[in-house]
């Protein structure tokens, strides 16, 4: 197999793992029970807050892992 590929199946392989590990936190956070077909406001809120963590935090450990295979980025 081409390394290109490889590479590409592994990101898309990690990147599958972040979608399904974010989806089941905050479904189980923010939605604890499902008794209306609608997201209530406070519902809402919380899967915009969760969400938005695991985006930060997920590129806050891809900029830690970058630097240290690469070294810190020139400002």
């Amino acid at each position: 197999m081409d390394s290109d590929k490889l590479t590409q199946e592994a990101i898309n392989k990690a990147n599958t793992g972040f979608v399904k590990t974010m989806r089941v936190t905050c479904l189980k956070k923010c939605i604890p029970d499902y008794k209306t077909d609608d997201l209530n406001g406070g519902e809402t809120n919380c899967i915009d807050r969760c969400v938005n963590k695991f985006f930060e935090a997920n590129n806050s450990l891809q900029k830690l892992y970058l630097e240290e295979k690469m070294g810190p980025a020139n400002n």
